[in-house]
């Protein structure tokens, strides 16, 4: 109850994520509304993370680790982390890391540890599934995990019911962590200025634009 998500599917609604090419300008001369000198879809995403106080990574395991895309996505967060105006943005954030793969040695943890690694680098909390998910959830498309699939069925991990249940048990647990801290930072009266740095910005651009 009284939890607002957002399911954002990047090789659908972000056609020209770009790579980070480390130029620096975020640890220089970022602004409050310019987080990144490459101007692409990226720049829709970055005020959504701001304001989120969970985030779920949910990839493929592509070659025991997460996909080019995801790896990219992850690479752009660099302005949220270590940019001159918004370094230490994603401290206490919670994450989550979801992961699909075709069958029980196909690279789950080895992916969802890819995950966590920038969550632990970025300064955000990781949650999992505790003793039954360790780095978090993880659903198969193959039968039993065996690798025998129906080629037509595209949505074969609905089937894996031991995958899906890892998966509410994530959302639950980033949920719960998420209010703790949420609650834990207004008893000490900590605020996300960050939020604010950026609302201002956005203030003064209309009003530069407007004179």
């Amino acid at each position: 109850p009284n939890v607002e998500t957002e399911m954002i599917i990047l090789q659908k609604a972000y056609k020209t994520l770009k790579h980070c090419n480390h130029c620096n300008y975020c640890a220089t001369k970022q602004t409050a509304t310019k987080f990144c000198s490459i101007q692409d879809d990226m720049n829709e995403l970055y005020p959504k993370i701001l304001y989120a106080d969970a985030i779920i990574l949910s990839t493929p395991a592509y070659v025991t680790r997460v996909t080019g895309l995801m790896a990219s996505f992850m690479d752009r967060l660099r302005p949220l982390y270590h940019g001159n105006t918004y370094v230490g943005s994603l401290h206490d954030k919670i994450g989550g890391a979801l992961v699909v793969a075709f069958g029980r040695n196909c690279g789950v943890e080895t992916t969802q540890l890819s995950i966590i690694q920038g969550f632990l680098m970025w300064g955000a909390i990781p949650a999992t599934c505790g003793l039954y998910g360790p780095f978090g959830a993880a659903g198969l498309t193959s039968y039993a995990g065996e690798a025998f699939v129906e080629p037509d069925d595209k949505l074969a991990v609905l089937k894996d019911k031991y995958g899906i249940r890892e998966a509410r048990d994530l959302v639950r647990e980033v949920i719960a962590k998420a209010k703790i801290v949420k609650a834990g930072h207004k008893a000490v009266g900590l605020e996300n200025e960050y939020i604010k740095i950026y609302e201002k910005g956005l203030q003064e651009d209309q009003e530069n634009s407007s004179g």
